[in-house]
């Protein structure tokens, strides 16, 4: 008996136990439902769109910060102006800020979503060039509008010239001429293509062929067989066949070597005895002798 009564009070004493945490966990139920009912506070709509983006760019908010204070411009404060330029994913104007100083406003397209790979492109610029000292040789920081997160503007010196891009351009300028001039019949040699003979226009960029003093009209049907005088031109931008000859046969390619040494001033900014020391520069001087001698 006393077996059974001792099985009786534990299975008393378990169901207690079921009971009690039955009763726990109707009480934690019953205070998230109460934590649900309670109303949240609204969230500003400046907040709701920092909110989106953070999630999209590293480090937003030290961004931001970065960007408050010294280098914060408000709307008000901007007067646009002519467009300038565009990009895949932004587009350049001509901008006033604070009635004094004109730079370039750089903005994301229209169709450009916060969050998309061109706005964390802009907000990473922003931070580079905001957290560096003025060079000369960089383009200057400005600035930025951060009043609306989800559609900045970068603000940057404005510098009225052309890029890189047009000085490469100026090298098609030089081979689209002489393709003109070698595709005539009869063909035009200039035999004196260099820097001096180019001239760029005022905006700097279209750049043309002049000073046609030495050029000489060759037939086609003539081309491999003419004879011209030698060592015409400038010894710098010289085809070897021309300044080894005093009168002998050569083509349109003479032109090709000379604006190939144009090209290479251009890219380097370098005339071509300007190589270094330990190279050695050809030079044939008018007695028919062909010497050489390191650039100084």
């Amino acid at each position: 008996m006393a077996g059974l009564g001792a099985t009786g009070e534990e299975k008393n004493g378990g169901g207690t136990k079921e009971g009690e945490a039955r009763e726990e966990e109707g009480k934690k139920e019953s205070t998230k439902d109460k934590e649900q009912k309670i109303p949240q506070a609204p969230v500003s709509k400046s907040k709701q769109a920092q909110l989106k983006v953070e999630t999209t760019v590293h480090n937003l908010q030290a961004t931001l910060e970065h960007l408050r204070g010294r280098w914060e411009i408000r709307k008000e404060e901007i007067e646009w102006g002519r467009y300038l330029s565009q990009g895949a994913n932004a587009v350049v104007h001509i901008c006033t800020i604070r009635g004094t100083t004109t730079c370039v406003g750089k903005k994301m397209k229209n169709n450009m979503k916060a969050g998309c790979q061109a706005y964390k492109d802009l907000m990473m610029e922003m931070d580079v060039l905001a957290s560096i000292p003025h060079h000369p040789n960089v383009v200057q920081f400005l600035g930025a509008c951060i009043e609306d997160i989800e559609n900045p503007v970068m603000f940057e010196e404005y510098v009225n010239g052309p890029t890189l891009e047009s000085i490469f351009g100026w090298s098609l300028d030089l081979l689209r001429a002489l393709d003109f001039l070698h595709c005539r019949n009869p063909m035009i040699i200039h035999r004196d293509v260099k820097p001096a003979n180019l001239i760029l226009s005022k905006d700097l960029n279209i750049m043309k062929l002049m000073d046609f003093g030495m050029s000489k009209a060759v037939s086609l049907s003539e081309r491999e067989t003419s004879i011209h005088s030698g060592f015409t031109g400038t010894p710098l931008y010289m085809a070897p066949e021309v300044m080894l000859t005093t009168v002998g046969h050569y083509t349109e390619k003479a032109d090709i070597y000379s604006a190939s040494f144009v090209m290479w001033y251009i890219a380097v900014g370098k005339r071509p005895t300007s190589l270094s020391p330990d190279k050695l520069v050809g030079i044939f001087d008018r007695r028919g002798k062909w010497t050489s001698r390191r650039s100084k």
